[in-house]
């Protein structure tokens, strides 16, 4: 069983990259003690590209990110993570705020233009 966390308990903002670090170092003891880990980034307040991709590289770094599912409420979120994991080279996982299914977000081409399949239908 995957324990929920809410992006807001770890940090005050989700804008810049300084605080994807300290986001991150909140979640590392749980990742390190083999948890999976379900990060729900639904709150009203913007996230950015940058505080994004400090998780996705932290948790790279440390390979825990294959036990996170970013939970999303947006395509925009998901074209974010999409555009982190191509440039990263990574896979990672996702579920949609409403639905159980964890789908995921393969390393794909840097040069992906077009929002995928996935997004599309959300729009």
């Amino acid at each position: 069983m995957r324990k929920t966390i809410d992006i807001k308990s770890l940090t005050s903002r989700t804008l810049t990259r300084p605080r994807g670090t300290e986001a991150f170092q909140q979640l590392l003891p749980l990742l390190l003690s083999n948890a999976e880990i379900e990060l729900s980034l639904t709150s009203k307040d913007p996230v950015s590209s940058s505080f994004l991709d400090e998780i996705v590289l932290r948790s790279s770094e440390k390979q825990v990110l294959k036990r996170i599912v970013f939970v999303i409420d947006s395509a925009e979120l998901l074209r974010k993570l999409e555009r982190i994991f191509s440039f990263r080279l990574e896979c990672g996982r996702y579920r949609w705020v409403n639905e159980n299914t964890v789908k995921n977000i393969d390393a794909i081409s840097s040069e992906m233009e077009s929002p995928s399949e996935e997004i599309k239908d959300r729009l």
